[in-house]
């Protein structure tokens, strides 16, 4: 896949991969900014974020009346355990 981008700023660093198979690209500053509540900020070229590209696969949420039984059987609901008081309702 190729994605296209334009250089907005001269002097403005292309998203790169530090090595080959990273899953992000780097993003880096154009300008320098320093963050007012804490007085720390970052110089021209520092790393700032990164660009991560992914397929979204398309799904369809289907109502069961039943499922098949999972390893994580009747522990819980997520990983928090959490399960609705009495009288709570979920919304949907």
């Amino acid at each position: 896949m190729k994605i296209k981008y334009k250089k907005m700023i001269d002097g403005a660093c292309p998203p790169t991969r530090a090595y080959e198979h990273d899953a992000g690209f780097g993003l880096t500053a154009v300008w320098r900014r320093l963050v007012p509540t804490n007085g720390h900020g970052y110089d021209v070229g520092a790393r700032i974020g990164q660009l991560v590209i992914f397929d979204l696969p398309a799904v369809e949420m289907v109502q069961a009346h039943t499922l098949a039984e999972s390893e994580r059987g009747k522990n819980g609901y997520g990983s928090s355990d959490f399960i609705l008081a009495d009288g709570d309702e979920c919304t949907g």
